[in-house]
């Protein structure tokens, strides 16, 4: 990952300013952005991937694909909220919480999107 190298206060280029948003995101480390990319690209692809592989019913994959993924979700939200009532959350990570379920919630809309635009190219294909 080199978002890092990007924006830096010291180039000339101008990319540089306060209202660069290489700017903001070369402050944060890459760790950091690998794990939110990982909450944002992962159901995307599982959900993509199954939808393009499955041969007839591509959208209703993409949906069953998503429904797998929440009972996942579901499961790890169980053990967070125990977590949660123990005390062991900061804010911070309350917010990297929140951040992350929102990425997630994004990528399942997103793959969910994809499979249905793969399901009306492969009507469109069937029709001609």
């Amino acid at each position: 990952m080199l978002i890092q190298y990007l924006g830096t206060s010291s180039d000339d280029s101008g990319s540089g300013s306060a209202l660069s948003v290489y700017y903001y995101l070369a402050a944060l480390p890459p760790e950091v952005l690998q794990y939110f990319g990982n909450a944002f690209f992962t159901p995307f692809v599982v959900i993509t991937a199954g939808a393009n592989i499955a041969p007839k019913f591509k959208f209703p994959t993409g949906i069953a694909l998503a429904i797998a993924l929440g009972v996942v979700y579901g499961v790890v939200a169980t053990i967070i909220v125990g977590e949660i009532s123990n005390g062991l959350y900061t804010p911070e990570r309350l917010l990297r919480l929140g951040i992350t379920v929102f990425l997630c919630v994004g990528g399942i809309a997103a793959g969910l999107f994809q499979a249905r635009k793969a399901e009306r190219q492969a009507i469109t294909q069937a029709l001609l």
